[in-house]
């Protein structure tokens, strides 16, 4: 069986998501767009890794990873946020704010995971491809449903619906919770989590329920 090239293995992924077809068109190339500049820092962190210097480094690429992010968002967000709301009237507080401190927060949580794993000498995991797929399908997962909460916001509803992927990969937590309906700015409960959407780090919600998480929101009015 021939291998998959990058772009099509995230066209599946992303295709078995419950969105319409023009929201799955703008995460696939997010996504691309992400994944190609984290295996640049990647590999130039790659290059480094042996170097007694390379703690000198860490808070620099962590900046990188960062300022990458907010370019992507600044090219992509509003226009994600248009494919749900016919008109923007400026972001919201709540979402100006959550893309700040996420761009921050999710940099240096990757930052030290490189790190633990170069120190344990993983470096095949620490700069692999794999990874950088794995972290940008999450990111730009939930860069997207911040998106979309603005775009509920935008066009007026009140409350939110977490919707998940029916199928035999979806984690039991996320079942339990397909059809929970919360106020717009209110979170989800999901496990010992709470989530504002899907892929959300925000209030501190555990790794296992936001890595590879393929669930979606609906709004209610």
């Amino acid at each position: 069986m021939a291998t998959l090239k990058f772009d099509e293995l995230n066209v599946l992924w992303f295709n078995k998501m419950e969105l319409p077809t023009a929201e799955k068109l703008l995460r696939i190339e997010m996504a691309a767009v992400f994944e190609r500049e984290l295996n640049k820092i990647f590999s130039s962190q790659r290059e480094r890794a042996d170097s007694d210097k390379y703690l000198l480094y860490a808070t620099v690429y962590a900046t990188i990873m960062s300022s990458t992010y907010i370019e992507i968002t600044n090219n992509y967000f509003l226009k994600y946020v248009l494919n749900i709301a016919s008109n923007v009237k400026g972001l919201s507080e709540y979402s100006q704010k959550w893309i700040v401190k996420h761009s921050e927060q999710f940099a240096k949580e990757i930052q030290q995971t490189t790190q633990r794993l170069i120190e344990s000498g993983d470096y095949d995991n620490a700069f692999s491809v794999s990874r950088a797929r794995t972290i940008s399908r999450t990111e730009i997962n939930a860069l997207c449903e911040c998106a979309t909460l603005e775009g509920y916001y935008q066009s007026g509803y009140t409350k939110k619906m977490w919707v998940s992927f029916k199928d035999n990969k979806v984690r039991d937590t996320h079942k339990v919770a397909d059809g929970q309906v919360r106020r717009l700015f209110e979170p989800f409960d999901i496990g010992n989590s709470q989530l504002m959407f899907p892929q959300d780090s925000s209030l501190g919600a555990s790794a296992k329920e936001i890595v590879n998480c393929r669930c979606v929101m609906q709004p209610v009015k």
